[in-house]
């Protein structure tokens, strides 16, 4: 694709708009105050632009109260890396979209050498680490109008229990090695922790761990029941889980397109990945707001 692009004098057009994206970056990294990164001082000047190889010049501040100097995105998490922030940050949101990384290498890619597998890995680690951490401070907003659904799905063998809200539509995942009672009060305890909230009814399947996980959770909730094995997905009270079965589904079709999962390692940090994206992550700008604040 590059040697297409070379071909075709077309590769100028490709720095430009990795330039216009950079700038989009450093737009963003200047909303929330430029400080210098030794002293946190306010008190800085401009101090010339300095040529970057792989990006666009960048502009350079000089601090009156430490006398040191340096550039725009300092602070930024992306800093320290070889690659341009437009390579790194588009690479996050198409993988956050369901891309592979291998498949999203030769998309993303604004330079003619391209970044390795383990360069990559290395970049979703970190970023994903990072959002993750963003996600768990906010304040997660959720009906409690509604009856919750909560049901388990299994990867690789091992099980994911999980639960939404059907009205605002945020999830609560958490993967583990086993499936039993005490797993499932253990997710339970923490959706309500998490969500600091008590639903008006909470709606599972027949299997038999859910009402003594419900007892040993003691918060008296109206706990329907629906009989997946008689091939019925709604009761004689119009209960449905339909709205975790269509997570499920979104799920398998996301974590398929990742080229298989080796081990259960990386099915917790995709599944936890998912559920950032989820709740959290619905454009890029959400995206580089959550990695900058």
């Amino acid at each position: 694709m590059l040697d297409l692009l070379i071909s075709l004098q077309l590769w100028g057009i490709i720095r430009q708009l990795r330039d216009a994206i950079t700038l989009k970056l450093d737009d963003w990294v200047l909303r929330r105050g430029l400080r210098c990164p030794v002293c946190l001082s306010k008190q800085i000047w401009k101090d010339g632009h300095e040529k970057r190889k792989s990006r666009c010049p960048v502009q350079r501040y000089f601090c009156c109260n430490c006398n040191r100097s340096f550039c725009i995105n300092t602070l930024a998490p992306w800093y320290w890396h070889k690659y341009s922030a437009a390579s790194i940050i588009l690479f996050l949101w198409y993988v956050l979209c369901g891309d592979s990384i291998l498949h999203t290498r030769e998309t993303v890619s604004f330079s003619e050498k391209m970044p390795t597998w383990k360069t990559l890995w290395s970049w979703l680690q970190k970023f994903g680490d990072l959002l993750m951490s963003k996600s768990s401070r906010i304040k997660q907003k959720v009906s409690r109008y509604r009856a919750w659904q909560t049901d388990e799905a299994y990867i690789r063998d091992k099980p994911i229990v999980g639960t939404v809200d059907p009205q605002t539509n945020k999830i609560f995942l958490t993967p583990g090695w086993h499936a039993n009672t005490k797993s499932l009060f253990s997710h339970l305890s923490r959706v309500v922790s998490r969500w600091k909230k008590k639903p008006r009814g909470w709606w599972t399947d027949e299997w038999q761990a859910y009402p003594n996980a419900f007892n040993m959770l003691d918060e008296n909730l109206p706990h329907g029941k629906i009989k997946h094995r008689d091939w019925k997905f709604k009761n004689s009270k119009g209960i449905t889980t339909n709205a975790i079965e269509n997570v499920w589904r979104q799920m398998r079709r996301w974590l398929h397109r990742k080229n298989g999962l080796k081990h259960q390692a990386y099915v917790d940090f995709y599944v936890e990945l998912f559920e950032v994206k989820y709740n959290e992550i619905h454009n890029p700008k959400i995206m580089v707001d959550m990695l900058i604040d």
